[in-house]
């Protein structure tokens, strides 16, 4: 193998795997992004306007990546409270 070479050449079956998750992902994605659509249309202009947003807007702010959210922190007997059991 070439030394210069830094990525891996894809065999016709690594391509068509990766095309397939890749469609996959945005048939799974499409219902959200429609909700979010329907969400921003009921905005009014003045609400579009207070949070900085246009109309025109709306297929770049879709089209955002999205960050998964954190994991949600695992509770603690500060925050359950005095003499509280952690669930099991």
């Amino acid at each position: 193998m070439d030394a210069r070479r830094t990525t891996p050449e894809l065999s016709l079956a690594g391509t068509l795997r990766l095309a397939l998750a890749h469609i996959g992902d945005r048939l799974l994605a499409w219902p959200r992004r429609q909700r979010l659509l329907a969400e921003l249309n009921a905005l009014s202009p003045r609400e579009l306007a207070d949070i900085g947003l246009t109309r025109g807007d709306f297929a770049r702010v879709l089209d955002m990546p999205v960050a998964p959210r954190p994991a949600a922190p695992a509770p603690s007997r500060a925050r359950l409270g005095k003499g509280a059991a952690l669930p099991a």
